[in-house]
């Protein structure tokens, strides 16, 4: 599995990361916007947003944009942390026949452990995002999840 087919995999093992809320990054025509927060029950949202977008309003030094949320031309998802990881892991486990265990240290050592194999690979936890830990982690998590 690639790094994005497992992203993907988790997005299907954890469906919430998909949700459009706080935290959800989004296309909106042709930028990439985070923090997208819905106001109300109508297809309007509030973005928090760095980008040049059409600006309707400031708060304090913060630009945000109202738009429809029919604008939208993908969403993106919230970013996979660990407690993720550990939700998707969890998930997985449960469509397996082969169990294993993995448990994390309070120093974010991850290790997985079953009657053949013992491995051990640390979880940054100052950089709490799957795309930002190292290529061994990835792979590390990607094999827990085939």
């Amino acid at each position: 599995m690639t790094h994005e087919e497992t992203i993907k995999r988790i997005q299907e093992l954890v469906p919430s990361v998909m949700e459009l809320e706080f935290g959800c990054e989004v296309f909106v025509q042709n930028y990439i916007v985070s923090s997208t927060i819905l106001l109300d029950r109508s297809n309007f949202a509030r973005v928090e947003s760095e980008y040049p977008l059409d600006i309707i309003g400031y708060c304090g030094s913060e630009s945000f944009t109202n738009f429809n949320k029919e604008h939208i031309t993908e969403i993106l998802g919230k970013p996979i942390t660990l407690a993720v990881v550990l939700l998707a892991i969890s998930e997985n486990r449960q469509e397996v026949i082969h169990k294993y265990v993995v448990t994390v240290t309070e120093d974010g050592f991850m290790e997985d452990t079953d009657m053949n194999n013992y491995n051990r690979v640390q979880w940054n936890l100052s950089k709490d995002n799957f795309n930002d830990q190292s290529e061994e982690t990835k792979a590390f998590i990607t094999n827990l999840l085939k």
